[in-house]
């Protein structure tokens, strides 16, 4: 993968991380700690899942499963790893 490639991966995954944060400050505003309790556990849950990718120890392939993964998400597809 490209350096314009990888650059364009970092920029999805800061934006999904901004939308993140927008969220759970709007929990917080309106005061559903619940729902913030449980959206901040299921981000944990695919930083997690994410986290396997990058012990692979092969950066060509973690760089190009994770954009596999950002683009399945875009059109609301959810892809796991093992």
């Amino acid at each position: 993968m490209d350096a314009s490639k990888a650059v364009n991966l970092i920029r999805n995954m800061r934006h999904d991380f901004d939308n993140h944060l927008q969220i759970i400050n709007g929990y917080a505003e309106l005061g559903y700690l619940d729902e913030v309790k449980s959206y901040v556990i299921e981000i944990v849950n695919e930083m997690n899942q994410e986290k396997n990718l990058f012990e692979l120890d092969k950066p060509e392939l973690t760089l190009f499963l994770l954009h596999q993964k950002l683009l399945a998400k875009d059109i609301g597809v959810i892809l796991n790893y093992n």
